[in-house]
């Protein structure tokens, strides 16, 4: 049985969109690419959720940036396309319909909303205050709108949480703080040390100052830095590993295999 996969980074970040929706409908095609067609997610829409649209409706959803745009999947000397939409397409498009209409956002607020929730803004875009607080409140609630139609999808999505929250809780949750507050040290110590090795720093003690110096401070920079980013690395490779083993076994433990 195929389930959703939560954050790899949870609790890290807020739950993630990445997940596998159960019972999930492929076509083949020549070159043995799997599609989620327009045709299946109509249908799941109408089994788990009661909403009933049209493909223009699903095409305009993608366009208004409310869901992810599909990929066209060429079938080879078969002939003809398969539309193949993202996984996640189905509980986003349930969260997106249900944010325009019971919270009563613009087109343009409901793609904010959801850009925000995915961490994909664009910070470009400036809105006012009173404008970015709308845009925060209504993320919100395209995310609650969103676990509630994961949950209709999977019934067992629930347990899956709170196992995977009590493995964490009794036992790495110590370990992951630990570690997060040593990346956070380090990350420190990095922004420190650069600003001493800055050029701006090394102008300030000189009027004159010789072009290979400044290349050999630059240099220094370049060497300090990827010693850094490696530490850095190597301590989110560790979260990251302590989370992949939580999930593991919090599926194991809800979820029969695939």
């Amino acid at each position: 049985m195929m389930q959703f996969t939560e954050s790899k980074y949870e609790p890290m970040m807020s739950d993630s969109l990445r997940y596998r929706p159960p019972g999930r409908c492929f076509v083949q095609n020549a070159g043995g690419v799997a599609a989620m067609t327009s045709e299946e997610l109509l249908k799941r829409l109408q089994e788990f959720h009661k909403i009933s649209v049209d493909k223009k409706t699903l095409y305009n959803y993608a366009k208004y940036g409310w869901i992810p745009a599909p990929k066209v999947i060429n079938k080879g000397r078969a002939g003809g396309k398969v539309i193949d939409y993202d996984e996640c397409v189905s509980v986003e498009f349930v969260a997106s319909y249900r944010l325009k209409r019971e919270k009563k956002a613009s087109k343009e607020e409901v793609a904010l909303a959801r850009k925000y929730a995915k961490d994909d803004w664009d910070y470009q875009v400036k809105p006012s205050r009173q404008e970015w607080e709308k845009i925060i409140d209504l993320s919100l609630e395209w995310c609650r709108m969103l676990e509630a139609a994961k949950e209709a999808e999977d019934p067992k999505l629930s347990l899956y949480k709170a196992e995977k929250k009590k493995l964490y809780n009794d036992g790495p949750q110590e370990r992951v703080r630990l570690l997060f507050n040593e990346a956070f040290e380090l990350q420190a110590k990095q922004e420190q040390r650069m600003k001493e090795l800055s050029v701006d720093e090394l102008l300030s003690g000189s009027s004159v100052l010789k072009p290979n110096d400044l290349l050999a401070r630059a240099e220094q920079v370049r060497r300090e830095s990827e010693v850094f980013r490696a530490a850095h690395d190597a301590i989110m490779a560790k979260i990251k590993a302590i989370f992949d083993e939580t999930d593991a076994r919090a599926r194991s433990a809800i979820y029969e295999p695939d």
